[in-house]
């Protein structure tokens, strides 16, 4: 008794059916994994704003900033005034923005990056400070005191006429094409999540594209300003709009 063999047209037909499904269930398989991304940033955001909080409560209430820090162009740091997604600058050897949270406050670093950072983060940017042989960023634009007009956490005031300034982080995309370390992104610069001072995240679309999007800095950027700080300004300012569901009153930031 001979068991049947398979023939060549019957092994083609089990490969194309093979090739049928792996084409079927690869983009579902794509899709969910960012959506896994999505929610694991989301939590992300929200352990660094229980961070955030647990500062708060060691120091009267106040946001997390450092006027020690010092200045850092290649970082895109300006002072406490300024969004940031820095942690760390080398030349003055000082935690800023986010980076504070190092202080104590995060129990997990990593919590910092977004795990659909295309960069090399989160092991990179960690090294660099526990080295403390360069400067280094996170995965989130963290606003600081960037158009607000209290220093605390609860009440950071106004950023518009009548509007409360409520976004704390965004992720950072970053769309500076002059140096390619500059570019970065999170989600694809698709979407963003965005953390507001009363402890939930929200997730918006980027609309964007390798240029351009809602919630990114882009070349044309900094035509306008060298340091990218108006921009940063534009991104938290709208984010406060998205809140309220007010966009048709919020800056165009798209032009």
């Amino acid at each position: 008794m001979f068991n049947k063999a398979f023939t060549l047209i019957e092994l083609l037909v089990v490969i194309s059916i093979i090739a049928i499904l792996v084409g079927i269930l690869l983009p579902a398989l794509g899709a969910a994994r960012k959506s896994a991304y999505k929610i694991t940033c989301g939590q992300n955001q929200q352990q660094m704003g229980v961070a955030l909080q647990a500062y708060a409560v060691d120091n009267e209430d106040r946001l997390a900033v450092n006027p020690a820090a010092g200045l850092d162009f290649a970082r895109g740091y300006f002072g406490i005034t300024q969004a940031t997604n820095a942690i760390y600058t080398q030349g003055t050897d000082e935690l800023i923005g986010l980076g504070m949270m190092l202080d104590g406050y995060a129990s997990d670093p990593r919590t910092m990056f977004c795990p659909a950072d295309d960069s090399a983060d989160p092991v990179e940017e960690l090294e660099y400070v526990k080295q403390r042989n360069n400067s280094a960023s996170n995965s989130y634009f963290y606003r600081q005191l960037d158009r607000t007009t209290k220093f605390h956490i609860d009440d950071l005031g106004q950023s518009n006429p009548d509007l409360l300034a409520t976004a704390l982080l965004i992720d950072a995309n970053s769309l500076l094409s002059f140096d390619p370390s500059y570019y970065r992104t999170n989600h694809a610069n698709e979407t963003v999540n965005i953390l507001y001072n009363d402890g939930h995240v929200t997730s918006q679309p980027n609309n964007g594209t390798q240029s351009d999007g809602l919630y990114s800095v882009r070349d044309l950027d900094f035509g306008v300003d060298p340091s990218g700080g108006q921009r940063l300004d534009e991104i938290f300012v709208f984010a406060d709009f998205v809140l309220i569901d007010d966009i048709q009153n919020a800056p165009d930031i798209e032009q």
